[in-house]
């Protein structure tokens, strides 16, 4: 019983995170959108202090949108160039 109260509490940190990384992005996830939608061609750089939740605001924003997702590993740039050439290959 134990085990499972401990589990469930778990889960629930892990909810409660989750939710308050998302508080308060209306502002940001507008001006995503607002690019988004723009006929123009635009380039946002999207950077702040870590485990804010910045790679959790693309995710959500990105979810219902054709898009390609690459996080960037710490390879010779040889190696990055082909990872994000494999992973292009199955953008469709």
């Amino acid at each position: 019983m134990k085990r499972a109260t401990k589990t469930l509490s778990i889960i629930i940190v892990i909810i409660i995170i989750v939710i308050m990384m998302f508080i308060d992005r209306s502002k940001e996830m507008n001006a995503l959108q607002k690019r988004y939608k723009s006929d123009d061609f635009e380039f946002m750089v999207i950077y702040g202090r870590r485990r804010i939740g910045k790679t959790e605001l693309i995710k959500q924003f990105s979810k219902d949108k054709p898009h390609i997702y690459f996080l960037s590993p710490q390879d010779t740039e040889d190696m990055q160039i082909s990872k994000f050439l494999n992973t292009l290959r199955f953008f469709r």
